[in-house]
Order: structure tokens, then C-alpha cells, then sequence
């Protein structure tokens, strides 16, 4: 009799996903979203109903692991299975501060310091640093990268490299006015950095 009770209602096997890792837990079938997230909460504790969202486990034959897909509560009771099916809790909080890790992240460029001692190897005058927001943080981000010479930020000489005559690409140096929009539109990115003043022919 008692099997038989249960058979009827249904039963329902939850995962919950929380700090990189799984929990789980059995119960009987609820009728409704709202009456899943009540129980919810008394299996796991310390979870409040607005910080999760619960997901229908879904079957594919082309992944192993395991998927899961959104529904609309209240069309819970057409689309959750009896006698049996699996539900998702997924964090709300945890999702949106892996987004926010991923949307922090920062973009990266190539600067190369061209004018440094001349027994310094190649791959000791290029680095890999986040792109500065500007062409001052740019010189400061030279600068830090330097032995302590006797130079300042505020004398290095910024060069982009640009599209010439003959699909050939020219050094070219960069202003404060131009590094804005150089950063945003070359991909990849490389700055060379230089502290020595270009050269000037002497006419007379």
C-alpha cells in the first residue's frame, strides 16, 4: 500500500550546486514550483528562495555531462515528469559573480622596451600587461617595469604600429589624443617603448 502511495505521487531527485561542488537529496513530488522551493529550503537550510532558480534535467546524447534547462514556474506541473525526474537549484548570487569575475577581466597587450641595455635578452624587453586606460597610466606601466635608471614616466616616448604604403606596417608615435583610440581598435595589441627623442637632421 505504502509503495503503492508513493508510486503514485511521484518523487524527485535534486542537485544542488553551490561553493564548486554537488549535493543531493530525494523527496517526494511537489505540484508546484513555489511547494519545490519550500521543501527546498528545509532539505538544505541556509538558502533563501529569491537566490535560487531550479532547472529541468535534460538528456543529450552528445555530452556526458549532464544538462540542465530553464523553465517558467508556473508551467511546472506541465513540464516536470511523474513518477520521477531531476531538478537543478542553481545559485543566482554564485552565477552572477562568475559573470562579474569574467566581465572584470582584464584585456591584455604586448609592451616591448626598446631601447634597453644592449646585453638584454629579446624576451626580457617584451611583457604582458593589462591595458592601461591611458596614455599617462601607459608611461607609468613603462616605467614600472624598468630598473631604477634615471628616467621619468613622463619621458617615454609611445609608438603603435600602423598600416603604411605597400601593406608594409609603420612605428609611428602615439599621442595622448591618439592612444585612446589605437587601444581600442588594434588587435593585437603591442606598444613599443622608447626614452630616446626621435632624431632631427641637422640642415645647415
Amino acid at each position: 500500500m505504502i509503495s503503492h502511495f508513493f508510486c503514485h505521487l511521484g518523487t524527485l531527485l535534486l542537485h544542488l550546486f553551490r561553493n564548486g561542488a554537488t549535493e543531493h537529496a530525494h523527496i517526494k513530488y511537489r505540484s508546484s514550483y513555489e511547494e519545490a522551493l519550500e521543501v527546498i529550503y528545509e532539505v538544505f537550510g541556509s538558502i533563501r528562495k529569491q537566490d535560487i532558480e531550479l532547472r529541468r534535467r535534460i538528456t543529450s546524447e552528445k555530452k556526458e555531462e549532464p544538462q540542465y534547462a530553464k523553465f517558467l514556474p508556473r508551467e511546472w506541473a506541465d513540464i516536470i515528469e511523474r513518477p520521477f525526474d531531476e531538478i537543478g537549484i542553481f545559485l543566482l548570487k554564485e552565477n552572477s559573480k562568475q559573470n562579474k569575475k569574467t566581465e572584470e577581466m582584464p584585456e591584455l597587450m604586448h609592451m616591448h622596451l626598446s631601447d634597453r641595455q644592449p646585453n638584454t635578452k629579446a624576451e626580457e624587453n617584451r611583457f604582458l600587461i593589462p591595458i592601461p586606460a591611458s596614455y599617462e597610466l601607459c608611461q607609468e606601466a613603462a616605467l614600472a617595469l624598468l630598473e631604477p635608471y634615471e628616467r621619468t614616466a613622463s619621458h617615454a616616448i609611445l609608438m603603435g604600429l600602423f598600416p603604411g604604403p605597400r601593406n608594409q606596417l609603420l612605428l609611428s608615435t602615439l599621442t595622448p589624443g591618439s592612444y585612446g583610440p589605437y587601444v581600442a581598435t588594434t588587435r593585437p595589441l603591442e606598444i613599443t617603448v622608447s626614452w630616446k627623442p626621435p632624431q632631427i637632421s641637422n640642415f645647415w
